[in-house]
């Protein structure tokens, strides 16, 4: 008689915690051979408190961060079979969990932006207490990104002893490794997440104890939602119709696989084209000069001709490009961007006035709260705002993201429209945590200026372009 999700979950739970004795890599094993839904129920009870911890913890609203814990495990589910080091599971969950979560907050700050009241939350859904604290849910969100950014070994034992409360054995057993590796492991980590925590303003102690008071460690998973979560899974795995899972996390999930294979076929096209190119300097290797005196012609040379006679004008290779207007489309005179920022909310600004460009750019520039790859001395670009204006992008906390540029800027008689692009890299392991923004300097306007970006799912879709931001028209004229 099989035993379904239900039941395998209360036994599990009646036993308190899981027995530290069977590693994540031995469940993963048995759960990929057989799709034995015993060991995907461990599993669950056993991470899937931390994944919905750190959820809530980017997430304020209860249903979207149960939302994003379905997604995470509809992604293991799917994806057991690839993940290289299983026995860095916790690590692994805690990336693809806080990756997702940023993109589901980033979602529901465009739609509410879209919508007639903004920004207006379902009490009843709201969490308790403890992350309410704004100051508190911002050093947890701090603890997250720099997670993130470690190295996977250092990662998992920082996970599991200090955001799931397992011992030092228990987490060497989980890992597959020994005692003493993991010890040094967990010491460097500490050091490195210490230090980075400490250019950022905030101690390790303060933020271990911001995740202590905002969930004890050993709290279980609902057991709804683990059972919920155990049986979409199974039925995800399998392929066959899930029931009962939201749009939101449906989406969330199909769009991790996507970008997951889309990283895979990058890896392979790179090393495809890396051996045409070593093929092809073999092939060519040893082959006779050209003559002396007789310099071979360049792609330059040949895409521009030979040079005009006196009187003659120009060939059009050699022609200028065409300023000013063209069609109704006008360039960004300057383009700023990259993918580290000191603000790490999102804002979007039209800036008119030297003093808040200053303003701003020292925010940027010299904020408390964020990365210390930003270069704080680098200097202010000068920009004359009796003809020329700025407008300004910052995405705050994302992820895969080295800035934003202009794709083209289309001027009517009543309106400017920006559209913008992504400049999205895709990396084979852990996310790459970012606070990418974008500056684009135009000629002034009274005009009303709307902020479109391009929100296709990969390159080789047509580009979709989305309303970000609309400022109105300037009282005061250029």
């Amino acid at each position: 008689m099989k035993v379904g999700a239900a039941e395998i979950l209360r036994h599990l739970s009646s036993l308190g915690r899981l027995p530290s004795t069977v590693s994540d890599k031995a469940l993963l094993d048995c759960f990929v051979r057989q799709r034995d839904e015993q060991a995907f129920a461990a599993l669950v009870a056993r991470h899937g408190p931390m994944v919905l911890r750190v959820c809530r913890r980017v997430l304020a609203n209860a249903d979207d961060a149960e939302d994003v814990v379905q997604a995470v495990f509809l992604v293991l589910a799917r994806k057991a079979g690839t993940i290289r080091r299983r026995d860095s599971l916790p690590s692994w969950l805690h990336g693809v969990a806080h990756r997702l979560a940023l993109k589901a907050r980033a979602t529901i700050h465009r739609r509410q932006r879209l919508e007639l009241r903004p920004g207006v939350a379902n009490p009843a859904t709201q969490l308790a207490d403890p992350l309410a604290n704004v100051s508190a849910r911002e050093i947890l969100t701090i603890l997250d990104a720099e997670l993130a950014r470690l190295p996977a070994k250092y990662r998992g034992p920082l996970v599991l002893c200090c955001l799931e409360g397992r011992t030092l054995q228990e987490a060497a057993q989980q890992l597959g490794g020994s005692t003493g590796s993991v010890k040094g492991h967990l010491e460097r980590g500490r050091r490195r997440l210490h230090a980075r925590l400490l250019r950022r303003g905030v101690s390790l102690g303060a933020a271990l104890a911001a995740a202590h008071f905002a969930g004890e460690p050993s709290a279980a998973m609902p057991t709804a939602l683990a059972t919920a979560v155990v049986r979409n899974g199974l039925l995800f795995v399998s392929q066959k119709e899930v029931v009962g899972i939201s749009t939101a996390a449906a989406i969330l999930a199909h769009g991790a696989l996507k970008e997951m294979l889309m990283s895979k076929l990058k890896v392979v096209t790179a090393v495809f084209l890396a051996i045409c190119v070593a093929v092809f300097a073999v092939s060519t290797w040893g082959r006779p000069a050209k003559a002396q005196g007789q310099p071979p012609q360049t792609v330059d040379d040949k895409r521009r001709g030979s040079d005009p006679k006196p009187g003659e004008p120009p060939s059009a290779a050699n022609r200028p490009a065409p300023t000013g207007s063209e069609n109704g489309r006008v360039s960004a005179l300057v383009t700023l961007n990259g993918e580290h920022s000191k603000i790490i909310q999102e804002k979007l600004v039209r800036v008119t006035r030297a003093d808040d460009w200053e303003a701003l750019w020292n925010e940027h520039k010299y904020g408390s709260e964020n990365s210390d790859k930003v270069n704080g001395g680098a200097e202010m670009l000068e920009v004359d705002f009796r003809q020329l204006m700025a407008i300004t992008v910052f995405e705050g906390i994302g992820v895969q993201c080295r800035g934003y540029t202009a794709d083209s800027t289309i001027e009517s008689d009543d309106r400017i429209t920006i559209r913008i692009k992504k400049l999205s890299y895709s990396v084979v392991g852990d996310p790459i945590v970012s606070e990418a923004w974008g500056i684009f300097v135009l000629p002034k306007s009274n005009k009303e200026v709307i902020v479109e970006v391009d929100v296709r799912s990969t390159n080789a879709e047509p580009a979709k372009w989305k309303e970000w931001k609309k400022f109105p028209a300037l009282s005061e004229k250029p």
